[in-house]
């Protein structure tokens, strides 16, 4: 907790870092709102039938005005170049703030008119303010608490309480992310003045540029930080005595250039970040920061934070460089591990439907020639009896059952996601359109044979199957094509599989 109250940096340190990082964000996310709200303007006006003259097309309108015009305010208010820091950092609050206040308002109007309740984008705002923006913890948990309550409490009948719990457990998910972020900014302020306060103390003493015990003292933060000297003109590298605990490679290297340009040990997007900050080293850089990975011992990779002072000799010239790698594979894995926990569906397992339907809008993009990516829809067929037979229990056991299934036996590098109730979807990108259509033959044999307490209750299961290029450019395409496979799967009789490919000219039952 001592990060969160952050005594030894200043209210100013804190806030300009804040601003650094909010400033973009704010930005891309005011032009995106200017454009989306001015389509949906134009859809009320033009594409609607009634126009204005209907009360809900003219609320829904207003709700896209007020943002359209909020986002251009903002725009206008963050280009007045005569704004202090603090005022732009209380800009960027007011407009974070009307951000996720105007998609709560807006999900709950949407949802109690339409019952649309696996389409809200409270959640994406809240993700986008929670772990993305920098703000003071009591402001960002006062607007969670806030707007999710109001959120909660208003359409607490439209959900179900699975729905509830997942959705609860998705806010605390985000304070989460937001304290952590927030430590994470913390921690940088200080190891930026630190830094700073080291390189001041190295010039005053004018040193010839080989590093005391006491000035390594100074840099160093805890006793994951391995220090270093770069000297630029011999090109040596001395690391040290952590070094050793870490890798496998020696402490002192003699022509690090050349050493970085024929290891094998580091990939080469690795060797790219060495090779960006050398360059900036030589050319005088004060002070850079990187993130990196590298190959430890174990064999294991390990992820280490770089930070980088650049010394200069009487002449003003780059001399050396010194500086410290600070392990944070454990945080990075945490982070990592968050970042899986908000895809899944707690429920099965499986990706859930806002994280498959991101993969497929990536991998739309992604298709390389020759490459489709396949998709098939999986839906129970009389999944109520089994409820109505054997007890919502058991019905929830057949459906992870199912997941288990699905994802045990799925192709390399496929996808499973659940769309909702006892809908699943697998998206493949693959070359094997037969490799995937045997995938989806298997699942028909064996969903049927899941057992409950000793007994096969035979509940069958309809397939959709379908695959596109990298000519459809929209993933909602790609959906509706595998729903109408499905559909037609079911209209035959069910229990059956339907491929119907069109890219393939491929129609089959």
């Amino acid at each position: 907790m001592k990060n969160l109250v952050w005594t030894d940096i200043s209210q100013q340190e804190f806030v300009e870092s804040a601003v650094s990082v909010n400033r973009p964000l704010l930005r891309a996310g005011a032009i995106f709102g200017i454009v989306v709200e001015a389509i949906g303007m134009l859809r009320v006006l033009f594409l609607s039938q009634s126009g204005l003259g209907t009360l809900n097309n003219r609320i829904y309108f207003s709700f896209y005005l007020i943002l359209f015009l909020s986002s251009l305010g903002y725009l206008v208010f963050d280009r007045v170049k005569s704004l202090s820091t603090a005022a732009l950092y209380r800009l960027q609050l007011g407009g974070g703030i009307f951000l996720i206040a105007w998609h709560t308002v807006f999900n709950i109007y949407d949802i109690s008119r339409s019952d649309a309740v696996g389409s809200f984008t409270f959640i994406s705002a809240l993700f986008f303010y929670s772990s993305l923006l920098i703000f003071k913890p009591w402001h960002t948990l006062s607007v969670i608490f806030v707007c999710s309550l109001s959120f909660f409490v208003c359409l607490a009948h439209n959900f179900s309480s699975g729905e509830l719990i997942n959705l609860s457990i998705t806010v605390g998910l985000c304070v989460i992310i937001h304290l952590t972020r927030f430590n994470s900014i913390v921690n940088q302020v200080r190891k930026d003045k630190a830094l700073i306060d080291a390189r001041q103390e190295l010039s005053d003493a004018r040193r010839d540029f080989s590093l005391s015990i006491e000035q390594y003292r100074l840099i160093r933060q805890s006793d994951n930080n391995i220090t270093f000297e770069w000297d630029i003109k011999e090109d040596r590298m001395r690391f040290s005595k952590e070094w050793t605990y870490y890798f496998d490679t020696p402490k002192d290297i003699d022509g690090f250039t050349g050493f970085v340009e024929s290891t094998e040990l580091i990939v080469e997007k690795q060797k790219n970040i060495l090779r960006e900050a050398m360059k900036n080293v030589r050319a005088g850089a004060a002070y850079q920061n990187c993130e990196m990975s590298l190959p430890l011992k174990t064999g294991e990779p390990g992820w280490f934070e770089i930070s980088i002072i650049t010394q200069r000799d009487t002449a003003g010239e780059p001399k050396c460089a010194i500086g410290m790698l600070e392990d944070v594979t454990e945080s990075r894995n945490r982070l990592n591990q968050m970042e899986i926990d908000v895809q899944m569906d707690m429920f099965t397992g499986v990706w859930n439907k806002d994280a498959i339907e991101r993969y497929g809008r990536r991998k739309l993009g992604e298709l390389t020639d020759g490459q489709y990516l396949a998709a098939l829809i999986l839906d129970m067929d009389g999944f109520k009896n089994i409820n109505d037979v054997y007890g919502h229990p058991a019905g929830d056991y057949f459906l992870k059952e199912v997941a288990r299934l699905m994802k045990r036996s799925a192709p390399k590098g496929a996808r499973v996601g659940r769309i909702g109730g006892d809908e699943f979807i697998v998206l493949h990108a693959t070359h094997d359109i037969e490799g995937f259509k045997n995938y989806a033959e298997h699942l028909m044999s064996v969903v049927p044979l899941i057992e409950l307490g000793g007994n096969i209750p035979g509940c069958s299961c309809s397939i959709g199957l379908t695959a596109v290029d990298g000519s459809v450019q929209h993933y909602h395409m790609l959906y509706q094509m595998a729903d109408d496979a499905l559909y037609e799967a079911k209209r035959n009789g069910k229990g059956r599989l339907h491929v119907s490919m069109p890219a393939l000219d491929i129609e089959t039952v």
